[in-house]
């Protein structure tokens, strides 16, 4: 790639220029750089590649990723799909439900399953075409804003790990505002990582002695996602939804879900759940230290 597969942007959430730079990183051949909103404290990346580089990017791992792990890729999602399904019928019956980054539709497929009427919204051909031929649910192949579906069509919206691909993630937001009927329900899941990857690189600074941040690598956190445009907190996402015209935005613990069938494993796993459960609770839902967090907000009337 040349250097025009690169473009500086600005805080996607509240449009300043003032950012502390937290690393830097190597991604399809290019240096990027991780930036702080020194206004808001959106963890975002910029330099970053252009919209049409990071096209070609998801063109071909979406296809990589579908072709040759389906069946696991299904069984993984199973048991989150389930506890997401159980918090949305937690707050009304079954109705239109939209899923946008719908990749593979195993949600929609399990949805469907449960009485919903989904309809998913993917940018990977690939994917829509799977949705479409193994479970013959609708898809709209491409941006949200493109679908233009009717307003007040969906009494539910989903969008599990996908916000932090979005290059202008408060457009998207309204645009799922906009497709909810009023009071609707949406449920947002988004990664949790960028409080480890800081903690990470301030322990490095310290044994290293190396305080300029500028210069330090992201390469070699293995908890680091590259791939991710912008990296939200528990703060910056409830900011982002209400920003977004939603209200009542409620954050819940994401169980971690680990496949071992050694019962140690499985024991601590639930006990690692319960602490971040107990100091999500007491923080008053402002703080959690779980992998990732899971969003419900209405639409605001």
């Amino acid at each position: 790639m040349s250097q025009s597969t690169t473009v500086e942007v600005v805080c996607a959430l509240c449009g300043s220029h003032e950012r502390e730079i937290l690393g830097t990183f190597q991604f399809s051949g290019q240096m990027l750089g991780l930036a702080k909103c020194r206004v808001c404290g959106l963890v975002y990346v910029s330099p970053r590649l252009t919209d049409e580089a990071m096209d070609e990017y998801w063109r071909s791992y979406m296809e990589r990723d579908y072709r040759l792990h389906w069946e696991q890729l299904q069984a993984e999602q199973l048991p989150t799909i389930m506890h997401d399904l159980d918090l949305l019928e937690s707050y009304g019956a079954p109705g239109r439900l939209l899923d946008v980054g719908c990749g593979g539709g195993f949600f929609m497929k399990h949805a469907a399953e449960r009485g919903w009427q989904p309809v998913g919204v993917d940018v990977s051909r690939l994917a829509c075409d799977l949705v479409r031929q193994k479970f013959s649910l609708p898809v709209f192949c491409g941006e949200l804003e493109d679908a233009s579906f009717t307003e007040g069509s969906f009494d539910a919206v989903t969008c599990f790990n996908t916000f932090p691909y979005f290059a202008n993630p408060l457009s998207k937001a309204k645009e799922m505002n906009r497709v909810l009927e009023h009071s609707g329900l949406l449920l947002v899941r988004v990664p949790n990582k960028i409080p480890y990857v800081e903690l990470w690189l301030t322990l490095s600074s310290i044994l290293r002695r190396n305080w300029d941040r500028e210069s330090r690598s992201l390469d070699s956190v293995p908890i680091f996602l590259s791939n991710h445009l912008v990296h939200f907190s528990t703060s910056t996402i409830r900011a982002l939804l209400v920003k977004a015209r939603f209200q009542t935005v409620e954050v819940f613990n994401t169980p971690a879900v680990f496949y071992s069938s050694n019962s140690t494993v499985r024991w601590v796993m639930r006990g690692l759940n319960l602490i971040s459960s107990v100091i999500l609770s007491i923080t008053g839902r402002r703080w959690c230290i779980a992998p990732s967090v899971t969003v419900l907000a209405h639409k605001a009337g």
